[in-house]
């Protein structure tokens, strides 16, 4: 079965210190790589939104034969701005989002979400909801043209989304700042320890 994913690493890392957290390197790969490789094992396609240090993105997913690298101009807008972009692209007919600093989500997150017939599926871990969030192609029409909505949060919690519960911390784990890079470099370590 045909299936898009849609990743979003167009921002600036701004709470980072300087660095851009894209290519920061976390376990054998970078930050993107190893979001792109979760997703990559259930995708067909993985289409990954870029802006700022474009050329860099570029430059580290250019062996990845599955991703599609789409660049949003307009990427200082926001991440909805950057979401909108990449959904122009997808064909299949359920999709995966994710923001591109959630590198340590495991392949069976995507399977289990696969399982639920919904039209929004939302993970979460201990009752907390995360991500990627997996949606059906119908409503991409609906977010590029609805107005009244400044966020795709705000989207979700009008269409009623169904959540599935999965044992991965991983999907509450964005890397923000250097704290959050710090404690991802801990869960690959003892994730790699246990040869996952």
């Amino acid at each position: 079965m045909f299936m898009d994913g849609l990743i979003v690493a167009a921002g600036r890392s701004e709470r980072m210190g300087g660095l851009y957290k894209m290519a920061l390197d976390l376990g054998k790969y970078t930050v993107i790589e190893n979001t792109v490789a979760g997703m990559a094992a259930v995708c067909s396609r993985v289409i990954v939104v870029s802006g700022f240090n474009a050329d860099k993105l570029q430059e580290i997913l250019q062996g990845y034969k599955e991703v599609e690298i789409v660049f949003n101009p307009n990427y200082n807008e926001g991440m909805y701005s950057s979401i909108k972009t990449g959904l122009k692209q997808i064909s299949s007919s359920r999709f995966f989002c994710l923001p591109g600093d959630y590198p340590l989500i495991d392949e069976g997150v995507y399977q289990a979400m696969l399982e639920v017939e919904a039209d929004i599926v939302i993970p979460t871990y201990q009752g907390q909801a995360g991500h990627p969030v997996l949606f059906k192609h119908k409503f991409i029409e609906k977010i590029l043209t609805q107005e009244c909505y400044t966020n795709l949060r705000q989207f979700i919690a009008n269409h009623d989304p169904t959540y599935v519960e999965v044992d991965c911390p991983g999907i509450l784990m964005d890397i923000d700042n250097l704290e959050d890079y710090r404690l991802a470099q801990a869960m690959m370590r003892s994730k790699l320890g246990k040869g996952q």
